[in-house]
């Protein structure tokens, strides 16, 4: 505790001009009393002026209770004798204002040191803050970024799936076409195939048992032959040559039964040439089918791709 000195104890020197904060202004003269006339004629009197060193002290006053790491009754107590010792001009005060002059110093010193201690805290924490931004700002910009690439890779894969599907459907349109003009084109060769293959087969199947004397098979000849427009006159004498035996037949039977032979091999013949003449454009259509398949394939594998 601080004690007040003697009365015997001699003020210290003075250790100095008192910092701005708390330097005391000089004593004024007196003020001289103007007469009662002089006072009623004269201008309205000013309002006094606040003494700025109570507005400093206030703000010592505020430092000492914000102060961290000293007992509170210290500070109290600093705080009650401020108007004793920080008001006292430095030349008049005693060694006990002076320390406790001294001491308030030490106490405000510690707290502008705590508030420059929270003030780069708090500027490494606004530092910290902008970093933090600027990465944030950056995310957001690479996010903004890899959306806007993912929503043009969308578009493209959207356009390239309505081409692959116009794609398919005009390869599937080809593919029917050709095989369209491939049924149409093939089948007069086809009919001519079949028709030859019905010839030969009569003619070595059921003309050869007739021939032979098997009147069995006498009438199959017969239609195949009407069926393949042969000269009626001549079926009319095939009929009667080929209902004979053998043995029966002459030589007119043997001579109608030859033109049936000829007949034959001539309308084979004519069948076989049809059959040569429309394999290349049987080939051709049936290249242009697969070619047609391979188109639709393809268009097929990338719109399942897209």
């Amino acid at each position: 505790s601080i004690s007040p000195p003697s009365p015997r104890a001699r003020p210290c020197e003075p250790r100095g001009p008192a910092p701005p904060l708390l330097r005391i202004p000089a004593a004024m003269p007196p003020a001289m009393k103007r007469p009662a006339a002089a006072q009623a004629a004269g201008p309205a009197k000013k309002p006094a002026q606040r003494d700025p060193a109570l507005a400093k002290l206030k703000l010592v006053r505020v430092a000492l209770a914000e102060a961290e790491g000293f007992p509170e009754q210290v500070t109290q107590a600093f705080a009650a004798t401020l108007e004793h010792s920080l008001l006292v001009p430095a030349p008049d005060r005693h060694a006990a204002q002076t320390a406790v002059v001294d001491m308030i110093g030490d106490v405000v010193a510690s707290v502008l040191a705590g508030c420059s201690d929270k003030a780069a805290a708090m500027s490494g924490k606004i530092a910290e803050s902008d970093i933090e931004k600027g990465n944030r700002e950056k995310a957001v910009a690479a996010a903004a970024e890899a959306s806007s690439a993912k929503a043009a890779a969308l578009e493209a894969a959207k356009a390239a799936l309505t081409e692959a599907t116009a794609g398919l459907a005009a390869a599937t349109a080809a593919l029917t076409e050709a095989k369209a003009e491939q049924k149409t084109g093939d089948a007069a060769v086809n009919a001519a195939g079949d028709r030859k293959a019905q010839l030969e087969g009569c003619l070595t199947g059921a003309f050869a048992a007739v021939k032979d004397g098997d009147a069995s098979a006498l009438k199959a000849v017969l239609d195949t032959c009407r069926a393949f427009e042969f000269e009626q006159q001549l079926l009319v004498s095939a009929k009667a040559a080929l209902a004979k035996t053998a043995a029966e037949r002459g030589d007119f039977d043997g001579l109608v039964i030859v033109q049936v032979e000829q007949e034959f091999a001539r309308k084979i013949a004519a069948l076989a040439e049809t059959l040569s003449e429309g394999a290349a454009g049987k080939a051709e259509r049936a290249s242009k089918v697969e070619a047609a398949e391979r188109s639709m394939e393809a268009a097929a594998a990338l719109k399942a791709a897209c």
